[in-house]
């Protein structure tokens, strides 16, 4: 007689099939959030973006003094963004100013100015490394099915912990699986088990279901996903679609690192990222989620970072160097309110600097109003602990916030109601 935790191949076939036809029913019925189902992205931007290149445009009110800042765009470039105005590297993702929440002012780090540090808290929401990417969080708190994972192409910072990754030359090879023409039994008994004889047979049925889940998904949705010519974005739509990959963690092509000549080539750079990123957001808007009478990008959230800004003045190589006191984060969601714009920087000039050159440094909010006010009574700093505790009780988890983070301050002015 079997031991009773043993799972028979019947049943474990069963199982995958009802796995399978359950990719096509609301997600929200089989999600830990009873909430309609949701995806999030994430994209690092690596190197250390200058934004004010991106995300925090000078006024031309007063022409910028070279002593303090280089701006290298004129006033007729800036881009207008609801009661505000942009700069002209976020032209790419113009169509989506009405889906997007800008965060500038963003503090990082008072002491490292190194990469590693200040990019893990913009990946993770913390700077001791306790949590993983935002990503993983999303999965492990959003959904509670363990056959889910991420998509993803670059590393996912994981905190020591194992979630399912996959990369798209895996989905690739998932969709070519050859799938076992066994017919599956409707009739079983749980109390009638055969044993699966090794666990290389149930890793090859746990693979089959996946590739069969995929492969009926794209059938399925075919006529949208056939013109996609970029491999990984059409395997992200397909792994939302299937509900089989939530989430997604991407890097971007950008080397934007630039200590010397600095002029035209970040900018260039950084122009190619956000055109990276538009690629993705116009698929996600293009492709419908299931029959809702929705896009994919309706039921996605966005999050676009870097480690840290960079200093605004030019050095003697005509470069800009590392600025952890001030950064911005970009999100795309609809839960958020769009053309907003929470915080900002302004600049210390190098007699006040501690690092003896001028530098941007983030203003504190007001904790109530929510507004920069440059004294520290009654106000709190934006971090990325802050950002993320803020979209995630937009979402509706306020009851994992506590646990995520130990701070509880949220930037509420630009939650939906």
């Amino acid at each position: 007689m079997p031991n009773k935790f043993t799972i028979d191949r019947r049943f474990f076939l069963k199982q995958s099939a009802l796995l399978a036809g359950s990719l096509f029913i609301p997600f929200g019925l089989t999600s830990a959030n009873e909430a309609k189902e949701h995806f999030l992205i994430q994209f690092n931007i690596d190197g250390g973006w200058d934004t004010t290149l991106i995300t925090e445009s000078w006024d031309f009110s007063t022409p910028p003094d070279p002593k303090k800042i280089f701006i290298e765009y004129s006033e007729n470039e800036i881009l207008p963004f609801g009661n505000y105005f942009v700069p002209p590297c976020l032209l790419p993702l113009k169509k989506y100013f009405s889906r997007m929440t800008l965060f500038n002012g963003v503090m990082m780090s008072p002491l490292e100015v190194g990469h590693p540090s200040p990019e893990l808290f913009a990946k993770t929401g913390t700077s001791d490394g306790s949590l993983p990417s935002l990503t993983a969080q999303f999965l492990e708190s959003y959904y509670d099915i363990k056959t889910q994972g991420i998509f993803a192409s670059s590393q996912l910072y994981t905190a020591g912990k194992y979630f399912n990754k996959i990369h798209s030359p895996e989905i690739l090879s998932l969709l070519k699986y050859p799938l076992n023409s066994e017919p599956i039994e409707e009739n079983y008994s749980i109390s009638d088990l055969i044993p699966i004889q090794s666990p290389l047979e149930e890793a090859k049925l746990s693979l089959s279901s996946k590739a069969k889940a995929l492969q009926m998904c794209y059938k399925k949705y075919q006529i949208f996903l056939d013109p996609i010519e970029d491999l990984s974005i059409k395997h992200l739509c397909l792994g939302f679609l299937s509900g089989l990959y939530p989430a997604a963690n991407f890097t971007t092509p950008s080397g934007l690192d630039t200590h010397s000549e600095h002029p035209t080539t970040h900018k260039n750079l950084l122009l190619k990222s956000t055109e990276f990123i538009a690629k993705y957001v116009d698929t996600l808007a293009s492709v419908p989620y299931l029959n809702s009478g929705e896009s994919l990008l309706d039921r996605t959230t966005i999050i676009i970072h870097s480690e840290f800004t960079r200093t605004p003045r030019l050095n003697l190589t005509r470069g800009k160097d590392h600025n952890p006191f001030s950064n911005s984060m970009i999100v795309i969601s609809p839960f958020l309110k769009g053309e907003s714009i929470i915080g900002k920087s302004r600049i210390v000039e190098e007699n006040l600097s501690p690092i003896g050159v001028p530098i941007l440094v983030g203003a504190p909010l007001h904790r109530k109003l929510e507004t920069p006010l440059w004294q520290s009574q009654d106000t709190f700093m934006v971090t990325p602990t802050q950002v993320y505790a803020t979209l995630f009780h937009a979402m509706g988890m306020t009851d994992k916030v506590a646990k995520l983070y130990l701070s509880s301050d949220k930037i509420s002015s630009v939650i939906k109601s």
